[in-house]
C-alpha cells in the first residue's frame, strides 16, 4: 500500500490511550472468549465462564474514565452521544469517535449485566437475592443464548475497534496499513487468554481448563505473529524506518520475542519450570500485548516518515 501524503494534526495521545486500548482489548477478548465458551465449551469450561463474566465490566469502567480524562473536558464524551440543543441521542456513523462511544456504552451495559449475574450467583436471601432470576436468564435458554451471542459480537467489535480507530486517524504508519483492527483484536484475545490462564491456573486442580486455554492461546499467538508480519508488509519501505526506531524495536523485542515466541516455547515445554511455566508464559504474553499498543500508538506520532509527520 503506498504511503498517505496528507495527515491530520497529531492527536497527542499519551499513556492514557495506550492503557485504554490495552484494557479495552482484554475486555473485548474476554467477552468474546466467554461467549464462545458458553455456546460450545461444555460444563468443564464453567471456570472460564465465571472469570469472563467478571473481567470485562471493571476494565471497561476504567477504560471509560481514561478516555474521559484524555479528552480533558468530561462533557466532551457526553457531547459525542447527546445533542446540545435537543438532548436527543446523536450517532454519527461517519465518526469513529461517535461510533466508539456508543459501542463502549452498549458493550459496557451488556458486560454489567453479565458481571451482576456472576456476583449474584445462587444467592437467595438479602438484597442480591431479589435478583436471583438474573443468572438463570443470562446463563441458559433462548434468552441466555442470545445474550451470549451479543456479548461475543460486541466483544469482537470493541476489541477490533481500537485498531480501526488508530487507522482512521490518518497518521503515518497508522494509515499505511489496514491490519490494525484484526491485529488489535487477536492481541486482545491472546491477552484475555493469558489472564484466564493466570486466574484459573493458580486456583484450579483441573489441568483440563488450563490446557485448553493454552492450546487456544497458541493458535492466537501464531495468528498474531502472522498479522504482525502482514502489518509490516503493508507498510512497505516505511517498515524499515519503523523497525530501526525504538518503537519498532519495542515491537520486535517486547511483543514478537518476549510476548509471543518465548510464551510459545514455554507452552511447548510445559515441564521446563514446573507449575510456574504457564504462569510465566501468560505474564510475558500480557507484557507483549501492552508493548504492541505502546509501540504502535507512539510510532504514529513520533516517527517522521519522509518529513510527512504533523507536529
Amino acid at each position: 500500500m503506498p504511503p498517505v501524503d496528507s495527515f491530520v494534526e497529531n492527536p497527542h495521545w499519551n499513556w492514557f490511550i495506550v492503557v485504554y486500548f490495552f484494557l479495552g482489548g482484554i475486555a473485548g477478548g474476554s467477552a468474546f472468549i466467554g461467549g464462545l465458551a458458553a455456546l460450545v465449551g461444555g460444563d468443564r469450561m464453567k471456570p472460564v465462564l465465571h472469570w469472563t463474566a467478571l473481567i470485562p465490566f471493571p476494565l471497561l469502567a476504567i477504560s471509560g474514565l481514561l478516555l474521559i480524562a484524555d479528552l480533558g473536558r468530561p462533557e466532551r464524551f457526553w457531547h459525542m452521544m447527546i445533542q446540545n440543543q435537543t438532548w436527543w441521542p446523536m450517532f454519527k456513523y461517519w465518526s469513529p469517535m461517535s461510533y466508539g462511544s456508543w459501542l463502549l456504552l452498549i458493550f459496557s451495559g451488556l458486560a454489567f449485566v453479565n458481571f451482576a449475574a456472576a456476583i449474584i450467583g445462587g444467592r437467595q436471601g438479602g438484597f442480591l437475592g431479589r435478583f436471583s432470576w438474573l443468572p438463570r436468564v443470562v446463563g441458559g435458554g433462548v434468552l441466555g443464548t442470545v445474550f451470549q451471542i451479543l456479548l461475543l459480537i460486541f466483544g469482537y467489535l470493541f476489541a477490533s475497534y481500537t485498531g480501526a480507530l488508530v487507522t482512521a486517524t490518518n497518521q503515518p504508519i497508522w494509515s499505511d496499513t489496514t491490519m490494525l483492527g484484526a491485529l488489535f483484536f487477536i492481541s486482545g484475545v491472546s491477552a484475555a487468554l493469558s489472564i484466564l490462564i493466570l486466574l484459573t491456573g493458580w486456583r484450579s486442580h483441573d489441568h483440563y481448563v488450563v490446557d485448553r486455554l493454552e492450546t487456544v492461546d497458541n493458535w492466537a499467538m501464531l495468528l498474531e505473529l502472522v498479522l504482525i508480519g502482514l502489518f509490516l508488509a503493508f507498510l512497505g519501505s516505511i517498515a524499515w524506518t519503523f523497525l530501526a526506531h525504538r518503537y519498532g524495536l519495542t515491537l520486535l523485542i517486547g511483543t514478537v520475542l518476549l510476548g509471543l515466541l518465548v510464551p510459545l516455547f514455554l507452552h511447548w515445554q510445559p515441564r521446563l519450570l514446573g507449575r510456574t511455566t504457564p504462569m510465566l508464559a501468560a505474564a510475558l504474553a500480557l507484557l507483549g500485548g501492552y508493548a504492541l499498543r505502546y509501540a504502535i500508538v507512539y510510532a504514529g506520532q513520533e516517527i517522521p516518515i519522509g518529513g510527512r509527520m504533523m507536529g
